[in-house]
């Protein structure tokens, strides 16, 4: 792995650390933007460089540096929403795998890439909600139906920041080949 690589993954780790707490609060709930900033490592990094980062950033909020929404630490596995944390990884992986094996033009391969890492993160954070909620936090009346509906705002606010990521898709070519472009030693 090369210097490059590591400035791009530490640059995507920062980012994601940053999208933790830029917060856009709303009447029902407040949107941050690690999962786009996780999901976008997987895209511009590529699949491995992309998991890599995302892992860097677990490890890094669980080692107590306040990287996550809510600080960071060993205890923070207990925090309801550790699940989407945990989901970055393959989020990450596959929305890079699904960019690099499209085979189609960035700006057609962007959504596609993005909507299969976000479905990935959901499909693990959601059930882990669910997990602590009802055996952490005693939530008796928490049942999995419950914790996926209300999830659909945040799951709508995803595919909305998706779309954006689409209108600027036309840079993500340009970003790639300038994390990865080939320099000449003198």
């Amino acid at each position: 792995m090369k210097t490059r690589d590591l400035i791009f993954m530490a640059f995507f780790i920062a980012l994601t650390t940053v999208g933790a707490f830029l917060r856009l609060p709303l009447p029902f709930m407040s949107v941050t933007f690690q999962l786009f900033f996780a999901l976008l490592a997987g895209i511009i990094l590529g699949p491995v460089r992309g998991l890599l980062a995302m892992t860097a950033y677990v490890l890094i909020g669980l080692a107590g540096l306040p990287v996550f929404t809510m600080g960071g630490g060993p205890g923070y596995v207990l925090q309801p929403s550790f699940g989407f944390i945990l989901g970055f990884l393959p989020a990450a992986w596959l929305s890079g795998l699904v960019y690099e094996k499209s085979g189609l033009k960035a700006v057609h391969a962007i959504y596609p890439s993005y909507i299969t890492g976000m479905i990935a993160a959901y499909v693990i954070g959601i059930p882990y909600l669910y997990l602590v909620m009802k055996y952490y936090l005693g939530n008796e009346e928490a049942t999995m139906i419950s914790v996926t509906v209300s999830m659909a705002l945040y799951f709508i606010k995803d595919i909305i920041l998706g779309l954006v990521l689409v209108l600027f898709s036309r840079f993500v070519p340009l970003l790639k080949k300038f994390a990865f472009s080939q320099t000449k030693s003198p």
